[in-house]
């Protein structure tokens, strides 16, 4: 192969070799202009959604003490406090059957209060035990399930119908009453609230266990929630269009006299 020839071959190697080291040299420069500016696009998008974060609205928490009238002063103090600290009152219903479900008066209850104070002041939640008597919750140790919840307030109404129906209410006050003992071990900063299971037709021995209820809240420093006081006469089939049955747990026009009770007790007029 004369001179000539090499000659040639190198410069068309030389050339090829150009060619590639400014194709990869280009493609660096690209790939690297690539990443700054995805880079810059991230911190971008970083910095606008810290922004909106920022200017995120917080939980409007507020307390109107005139709404409170009606409640204990350790609640009145959780209210305040929770307000000055932009944080939540925790309460914890504990409820028979029926407690939870669409249309039961706890959902009005927690939708009123939340009109009334603002979202963010109350954090409400239900504790149902479907079908449990009073001696249940003992032995399955629902006082321990629901400190576990850091309740601030429990409002207890104890499952005085499911006794009625299943072994009758000779025990159900002692059992509420070792039961609440329990319970307030268990959560030792919240405040106990209890209340009734409604009323139902024409009993003769229930109305004096409820009875008997008042009198076990009241002598023991427990606030009583007593909505009997708008209920219709049980003696009279008055009561009847505001119960599943004679002897059964609340229907819906039921569930609403009840909400309307506790939430004219939680946000006074």
């Amino acid at each position: 192969m004369n001179k000539k020839v090499w000659f040639v071959l190198l410069i068309f190697v030389l050339f090829v070799a150009s060619v590639v080291s400014g194709k990869m040299y280009w493609n660096k420069k690209v790939a690297k202009a690539t990443l700054q500016e995805t880079q810059v696009k991230e911190a971008s998008t970083k910095e606008e959604a810290t922004k909106k974060e920022e200017k995120k609205p917080e939980t409007k928490v507020s307390f109107n003490e005139a709404y409170a009238k009606n409640l204990p002063d350790a609640v009145k103090e959780k209210l305040k406090k929770a307000a000055s600290e932009k944080k939540a009152v925790n309460l914890v219903i504990v409820g028979d059957e029926a407690s939870s479900a669409t249309g039961a008066w706890p959902e009005a209850f927690k939708a009123s209060l939340n009109a009334a104070y603002g979202e963010g002041l109350w954090n409400v939640t239900v504790q149902e035990y479907k079908g449990e008597s009073t001696e249940d919750l003992i032995a399955k140790n629902r006082a321990k399930e629901i400190a576990d919840v850091k309740p601030d307030v429990i409002l207890f109404e104890p499952p005085f119908i499911t006794d009625n129906k299943r072994i009758g209410n000779a025990n159900s006050v002692a059992n509420t009453q070792k039961f609440v003992a329990t319970l307030q071990e268990s959560a030792k900063d919240a405040t106990i609230m209890i209340q009734p299971p409604n009323p139902v037709y024409n009993a003769k021995n229930y109305p004096k266990f409820i009875t008997a209820l008042k009198q076990f809240a009241e002598q023991n420093g427990y606030t009583y929630i007593n909505h009997w006081e708008v209920w219709p006469d049980p003696t009279t089939k008055d009561i009847l269009p505001y119960l599943q049955d004679e002897f059964g747990f609340a229907n819906a026009k039921g569930q609403e006299l009840w909400a309307q009770y506790v939430t004219n007790y939680f946000v006074a007029k």
